[in-house]
Protein backbone atom coordinates (compact mmCIF):
# COMPACT_ATOMS: atom_id res chain seq x y z
CA UNK A 1 0.00 0.00 0.00
CA UNK A 2 2.67 2.55 0.92
CA UNK A 3 4.67 1.69 -2.28
CA UNK A 4 1.33 2.62 -4.14
CA UNK A 5 0.75 5.87 -2.18
CA UNK A 6 4.75 6.62 -3.34
CA UNK A 7 4.02 5.91 -7.23
CA UNK A 8 1.41 8.08 -7.36
CA UNK A 9 3.47 11.13 -4.97
CA UNK A 10 6.72 10.78 -7.23
CA UNK A 11 4.21 9.79 -10.66
CA UNK A 12 3.97 13.25 -11.72
CA UNK A 13 6.77 15.30 -11.28
CA UNK A 14 4.42 18.81 -11.11
CA UNK A 15 2.64 17.34 -8.53
CA UNK A 16 5.56 16.70 -6.54
CA UNK A 17 7.17 19.72 -7.13
CA UNK A 18 4.24 21.68 -5.89
CA UNK A 19 3.78 19.69 -2.62
CA UNK A 20 7.33 20.22 -2.06
CA UNK A 21 7.11 24.36 -1.96
CA UNK A 22 3.74 24.47 -0.82
CA UNK A 23 4.63 22.72 2.59
CA UNK A 24 7.81 24.89 2.43
CA UNK A 25 6.14 27.99 2.04
CA UNK A 26 3.61 27.16 4.65
CA UNK A 27 6.48 26.10 7.34
CA UNK A 28 7.78 29.71 6.36
CA UNK A 29 4.49 31.11 6.95
CA UNK A 30 4.09 29.73 10.33
CA UNK A 31 7.32 30.70 11.47
CA UNK A 32 6.93 34.02 10.18
CA UNK A 33 3.32 34.42 12.01
CA UNK A 34 5.03 33.37 15.54
CA UNK A 35 7.76 35.28 14.82
CA UNK A 36 5.50 38.50 14.42
CA UNK A 37 3.49 37.11 17.48
CA UNK A 38 6.53 37.10 19.99
CA UNK A 39 7.42 40.73 18.61
CA UNK A 40 4.30 42.05 19.80
CA UNK A 41 4.49 40.19 23.39
CA UNK A 42 7.72 41.69 23.40
CA UNK A 43 6.99 44.92 22.99
CA UNK A 44 3.59 45.26 24.83
CA UNK A 45 5.34 44.01 27.97
CA UNK A 46 5.21 45.79 31.34
CA UNK A 47 9.14 47.04 31.96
Amino acid sequence: MKFIAWQMLTGDKAKYIGLIFAIAFSTFLMSHQISIFFGLMNRTASQ
